[in-house]
């Protein structure tokens, strides 16, 4: 029963962030025709939860996928997994850290021919080993201290501050005046939260933007009998796969094609194939 209270504030709190975070990264996707998932109904999924399967057939709940062709009915190529976790002291953080790159790494491998954005949004209490983490796996991270959302409230007249000292009557009473403020002040609070972590939601923000928005720069054929060709785009390297001869050529037997998209960004990806129509496929499946 003592720690009642404090669990209800930490939900209360946990709820307001993920709101909050959902306004900057739905206006992204708007901006770049992207269907913007999260947890709800949705025609073309079962349940309120968003679930994808990595290449073993095991089921990850995620907090928001940015899809490209995604609609109410249909799912679409997802090109950016967001993670979001909310923690009050940092004796969990580097568990949430490696929850957090062990839901989205399996899903970002199964799709790893279209290379999807992972991000994950931090908030309250995080060590910078646990940070340092997701940026080693290839994780855009945007972090939010504590602090930023005690003043965030404190600027509109509530005082939300609580630690392992504070009393249950304390935050029996934070409770109470949390539930009786009205969506107006959280409007308000959620402004001013947005102003003091501007720069690193814009820095989060263009992270997201370059990935969505690479585009090819340029196609590398390696057929393993000859020497590396170079094309401009997807459709040019598509031709030349068709026009490989695959039986024999002056220089032996084709054994393999392998493929690298350079994207403007410095993404690289690529793939090596046994047979001319593996190769297109995955050409196709990257897009122009």
């Amino acid at each position: 029963m003592a720690d009642s209270h404090a669990h209800t504030l930490g939900e209360l709190i946990g709820i307001f962030f993920e709101d909050a975070m959902k306004v900057p990264i739905s206006e992204f996707a708007t901006s770049r025709s992207l269907y913007f998932d999260t947890i709800g109904p949705r025609q073309a999924r079962p349940g309120k939860k968003v679930t994808w399967l990595d290449v073993d057939g095991n089921r990850h709940d995620l907090d928001y996928v940015l899809e490209r062709g995604g609609t109410d009915s249909t799912i679409g190529e997802p090109v950016a997994f967001i993670e979001l976790a909310w923690r009050r002291y940092t004796k969990h953080s580097k568990n949430k850290a490696q929850e957090i790159y062990g839901a989205v790494n399996p899903i970002a491998q199964k799709f790893a021919r279209i290379h999807p954005f992972k991000g994950a949004i931090l908030s309250g209490d995080f060590t910078i080993t646990s940070i340092d983490q997701l940026q080693s796996q290839g994780f855009s991270v945007l972090y939010i201290p504590f602090q930023r959302i005690v003043s965030a409230f404190a600027n509109h007249g509530l005082d939300i501050y609580f630690d392992e000292h504070t009393s249950e009557d304390r935050l029996g009473r934070i409770v109470a005046q949390w539930r009786n403020t009205p969506e107006a002040v959280f409007a308000e609070v959620r402004k001013s939260l947005y102003e003091s972590c501007e720069g690193e939601m814009r820095e989060f923000i263009n992270s997201l933007r370059v990935s969505v928005d690479r585009r090819v720069r340029s196609v590398h054929v390696v057929p393993l009998y000859g020497s590396s060709v170079e094309l401009a785009s997807i459709a040019d390297a598509i031709d030349f796969v068709h026009a490989i001869a695959d039986e024999r050529t002056e220089a032996g037997k084709l054994h393999t094609i392998e493929v690298i998209v350079l994207y403007d960004n410095g993404t690289r990806i690529e793939g090596r194939f046994v047979s001319r129509s593996d190769a297109v496929d995955f050409l196709n499946g990257i897009g122009a």
